[in-house]
């Protein structure tokens, strides 16, 4: 294995740490492609996740991220249409990559449509 990327996180500091002692050969191990905070829309399922408020708070939560080292992002459950659109477009000015759990957008039997 030469490469891994993580699929989501909610400890998103150890994997960027993990990157870093590897790549300075402190440790052994492949390459690591970490994954920020998964982008979650409104819902008190997950009291670890940060909620995002709207477009422009997905936006900055994606810069803060990439500035922290992540390199993709995960859309979870409810984000909005417009939410997960501003994070694909900030994680695209960056070269980076977004992935994610579409039925908050795409599945109209979800309960959550367009929001």
């Amino acid at each position: 294995m030469t490469t891994i990327r993580t699929a989501g996180s909610v400890e998103p500091y150890a994997d960027i740490h993990l990157r870093n002692l590897i790549d300075t050969g402190a440790l052994i191990g492949p390459h690591v492609e970490p994954t920020a905070p998964y982008l979650q829309g409104v819902s008190s399922i997950f009291m670890q996740m940060h909620v995002l408020s709207g477009p422009e708070d997905a936006r900055n939560f994606v810069n803060q991220w990439a500035d922290a080292g992540a390199t993709n992002f995960k859309a979870y459950m409810h984000i909005t249409r417009a939410e997960l659109g501003s994070a694909i477009q900030a994680a695209h000015a960056r070269l980076l990559k977004v992935t994610g759990h579409l039925c908050s957008v795409t599945s109209r039997g979800s309960g959550t449509g367009d929001r």
